[in-house]
């Protein structure tokens, strides 16, 4: 494995391991790019659209489960949907 990707792979595991993200859409397109930038190839387009899409789908998502307010703690229902939008 090339030291630049063993690096990449470190570093993800780390910040999993101490920080407990959430992988989001930006999240994966910032390690996409690190990977990028450390191995010199360019990102698969296909899986750019792929990271868009669902970043776009989590986005429809919360908007319906918490409206454009603040989310409640625990949400159990849509609340757009609940509204009739």
């Amino acid at each position: 494995m090339p030291e630049p990707l063993r690096d990449l792979i470190r570093f993800a595991l780390a910040l999993w391991r101490e920080w407990q993200v959430l992988l989001t859409g930006g999240s994966i397109v910032a390690l996409l790019a690190l990977w990028a930038f450390a191995t010199g190839k360019t990102i698969p387009q296909n899986l750019a659209w792929l990271v868009i899409g669902l970043t776009a789908l989590n986005v429809v998502s919360t908007l319906l489960e918490c409206g454009f307010g603040a989310c409640a703690e625990d949400p159990v229902v849509y609340e757009l949907l609940r509204r009739g939008i």
